[in-house]
């Protein structure tokens, strides 16, 4: 196994710890998924284009409102602004992502 396969699976791994269910509410949730693994993580980390695609879908749902900030919304604003089923969704997704590549 190469280094960066190892440092994608460690971050999705990281991401996807941060989505079991702790008592804290699902957003903050969300929010520590990003924090401490997607945001270590960018496209070119992905192996394949489907992943890539996918990595980079999460990423714009979770900035997608608020202060522009390096062309990305605000993680924080966008939660605040997201649906529990949309939230569901996205952990979801990240799970499904992380589960992909053997993270879990």
């Amino acid at each position: 196994m190469t280094s960066g396969l190892r440092q994608l699976r460690k971050k999705l791994r990281d991401a996807a710890d941060a989505l079991e269910g702790d008592g804290r509410p699902l957003k903050e949730r969300l929010r520590s998924a990003h924090l401490y693994g997607l945001s270590g993580l960018n496209k070119e980390d992905f192996p394949d284009q489907e992943g890539r695609s996918e990595f980079e879908s999460i990423c714009q749902a979770l900035t997608a409102t608020g202060q522009m900030i390096e062309e990305a919304g605000s993680v924080s604003t966008t939660l605040f602004l997201l649906s529990d089923q949309e939230a569901d969704d996205l952990a979801r997704r990240i799970s499904a992502l992380a589960d992909r590549y053997g993270a879990r």
